[in-house]
């Protein structure tokens, strides 16, 4: 599992120029009654913008490997933590607090684990099925 990294497209990039172009010129009354730090801002807040834009691009994206076979469970989350467990006893518990948010939970009686952490709402509940099909089949 993989964080959807997709990347801005050219018309979201010209959206953003016309943001930056409007706020510029939205800025224009302000520096004539005198307010010189307004245009300053907006400037600032563009570059911020377009900066961590840039910067979230470049970094590596959050994975997780799940693997279910020959009756165990191995799981490693983004940092490295490795966990293992049996698939007989094993149980997937989706929690969903919220309408827009779900906690994906393996459940064994030794151990516990939450997967799915850099999916979306819509990948997780789309990995549900999936997940309890994969336990059905390891229990066998």
């Amino acid at each position: 599992m993989r964080e959807n990294r997709s990347h801005l497209s050219e018309p979201a990039r010209q959206s953003f120029a016309v943001l930056g172009a409007a706020m510029m010129a939205l800025s224009i009354l302000p520096v004539l009654s005198g307010h010189w730090l307004v245009p300053v801002f907006c400037l600032m807040a563009i570059g911020g913008l377009v900066f961590a834009l840039e910067q979230h691009a470049r970094s590596k994206p959050d994975g997780e490997v799940l693997e279910i076979a020959h009756g165990t469970i191995r799981h490693r989350d983004a940092r490295g933590q490795a966990s293992h467990m049996p698939c007989l006893f094993a149980k997937l518990d989706a929690q969903a607090p919220t309408p827009s948010s779900l906690r994906l939970i393996l459940r064994s009686p030794n151990a516990s684990v939450e997967i799915g952490r850099c999916l979306g709402l819509e990948e997780r509940q789309a990995l549900v099925p999936v997940i309890a099909a994969a336990l059905a089949q390891g229990r066998r």
